[in-house]
């Protein structure tokens, strides 16, 4: 359990759907981090609920399992694409299946703190250091920037999202209806500034052959070989690095080049025994 902010009471929520031993990255951090965790399963497979119901009897007090209620048509699963845009379609419903679940374990016990990644989703070792510096400051919610990685920790490689909101001071009146980009849920999208924090949330979608090959079905693109990605070799693993160490390796604001320049992914991908010893 945690050694910081030992007095506010922190809740982690993930929404799982058919992803497998991927969400394990996203499940561990929030059991090793939050006081609570509410998991809601949508549109899952076996596999992936029994690893839940791994995480559930492990630790029973501490879990609030939600079985969403939104229609699946089983026979689109099958289809290349199709998961993902019945999400991209629903998700302002889905999402507010754990805000409502949320609510009630409010109730139970108030919540202060929300940490909200997604199931393929973990953090940089140095992420409590912002935890602790967002609480004590004004702002209501947290945005966090992404970094990918690719075969190895020490391997990162661009990526093309903005920062998400994934960490929030609770609030009652949270909701996801209406549909807001990039998970600046209701009321924070009309308030205050959020704190904004680059290069801390570890993206583990494209970490395994596997992985990428489940992604490249779910999305219905190959988004490596459909956008070329170029890639560093760090000094360390990435979760060890500090976010301003990890600030040399990405580019910069307005895409300014960093001091360590990249190599296309591609030669990595051709020659992988060229750079086996430098991970």
């Amino acid at each position: 359990m945690r050694n910081y902010l030992v007095d506010v009471e922190i809740v982690g929520a993930t929404m799982i759907y058919q992803e497998g031993e991927t969400c394990r990255w996203s499940l561990d951090w929030l059991y090793g981090n939050c006081n609570r965790v509410c998991v809601l399963l949508d549109n899952w497979n076996k596999e992936t609920e029994d690893i839940v119901m791994e995480y559930k009897n492990r630790y029973p007090d501490r879990t609030r399992l939600v079985y969403s209620t939104d229609p699946v048509i089983e026979a689109k699963n099958k289809i290349s694409g199709q998961i993902k845009k019945r999400f991209k379609n629903r998700q302002h419903c889905i999402r507010q299946q754990v805000i409502d679940e949320l609510r009630k374990m409010h109730e139970e016990k108030p919540i202060d703190m929300l940490i909200w990644p997604d199931s393929d989703e973990t953090f940089i070792d140095e992420f409590p250091v912002y935890l602790e510096r967002f609480w004590k400051s004004d702002y209501d919610y947290m945005m966090l920037g992404f970094l990918v990685v690719y075969d190895s920790f020490k391997l990162l490689i661009t990526q093309p999202m903005a920062p998400h909101g994934r960490v929030y001071k609770y609030k009652t009146s949270l909701s996801s209806i209406p549909f807001r980009g990039r998970t600046r849920y209701d009321p924070y999208y009309n308030e205050k500034r959020p704190f904004t924090v680059r290069h801390v949330v570890v993206h583990m979608c494209h970490f395994t052959e596997e992985q990428r090959k489940w992604r490249k079905f779910t999305c219905n693109e190959d988004e490596i070989a459909d956008r070329p990605r170029n890639a560093w070799i760090l000094p360390k693993d990435v979760r060890k690095m500090t976010a301003g160490e990890i600030a040399d390796y990405q580019p910069g604001y307005h895409q300014k080049p960093p001091p360590n320049q990249p190599f296309p992914l591609i030669d990595y991908i051709n020659n992988k025994e060229k750079y086996k010893k430098l991970l």
